[in-house]
């Protein structure tokens, strides 16, 4: 790369008569949340790379022409969760996830007791596009596909969120019921205003992270819930955090806040802090961040 001949570069140009004041810029990892830029002169720019120390990939701008960049003023934030680009509007995503989402291996027993579940239900409930995602993967390893495909048209669906719809629509099936309030208590509210639940049969696939009020405020209202473990939602190895500035972290849920400070501890106090939903809102709350925002 270019920097690594930084000196032979400037040689050249003083000899080929460019003056001592010739304004240089230097790019390293452009685009990148870890960029890198200095300004120097061809006198001084060897001495400023060193001191900074900076590494390829890089792009050397010489002249006048410097004078045309306008730099990258948006905030970078470490983002937490699975699905990165949908807060691209917020400025520099660096993708951080602390949790690791896949579908469960059901043996025979297991893909029986939810194929008789899934005949016999009215409502099938899903509470995020993970939900969604991993009961479709799991559904197509399970004989007798083309069947389900069928029965799934048939099937009425409750789900929270546009992106869990969004997931829904994916497999071409459209959710019956969409709840605006992204939380389990919005979920149960848009049901019960949508048709009486006492006596339906509802399957519930979620994920391994126990969390009780949906199915018991079903039950209590006399619907028989069926709760099927669809995925699992664990936590990623712990590794160093990125060495770049960063302005502000964005949590999705209560396990990515959790997760973080289970290997970080705290979160810097410099960094803006964001989250989905009231619930990861609380939780950052209860863990003593009262300054965070919610995005929802």
């Amino acid at each position: 790369m270019g920097l690594t001949k930084l000196s032979i570069i400037v040689k050249s140009l003083r000899k080929s008569g460019w003056p001592r004041e010739t304004p240089v810029m230097i790019i390293a990892n452009g685009t990148k949340p870890q960029e890198q830029m200095i300004k120097g002169t061809l006198s001084t720019i060897k001495n400023l790379v060193k001191k900074q120390e900076l590494r390829p990939p890089a792009l050397i701008i010489v002249g006048k022409i410097i004078e045309f960049y306008k730099p990258d003023l948006r905030k970078t934030f470490l983002h937490c969760g699975t699905h990165p680009k949908i807060y691209e509007y917020l400025g520099r995503i660096l993708s951080w996830p602390m949790i690791d989402i896949k579908p469960v291996v059901l043996n025979e027993a297991q893909q029986k007791h939810l194929l008789r579940s899934f005949e016999t239900a009215d409502i099938i409930i899903c509470t995020s596009c993970y939900a969604v995602e991993s009961f479709f993967h799991v559904l197509a390893r399970i004989e007798g596909n083309q069947t389900l495909k069928v029965q799934l048209k048939d099937k009425l669906f409750a789900v929270i969120g546009r992106l869990t719809q969004k997931a829904l629509q994916v497999h071409h099936i459209q959710a019956a019921i969409v709840a605006e309030e992204e939380t389990a208590q919005g979920l149960l509210k848009a049901i019960t205003q949508h048709m009486k639940i006492e006596g339906k049969r509802i399957l519930f696939p979620r994920s391994n992270l126990p969390n009780p009020f949906l199915k018991e405020a079903l039950k209590g209202q006399g619907a028989l819930v069926t709760e099927v473990t669809i995925y699992e939602n664990t936590k990623t190895p712990t590794r160093d955090l990125p060495s770049v500035n960063i302005d502000g972290v964005i949590f999705t849920s209560p396990s990515t806040v959790q997760n973080f400070l289970t290997d970080y501890g705290t979160i810097p106090n410099s960094w803006k802090i964001l989250a989905k939903g009231p619930v990861t809102l609380k939780t950052l709350q209860e863990a003593g961040y009262h300054h965070a925002a919610s995005l929802s």
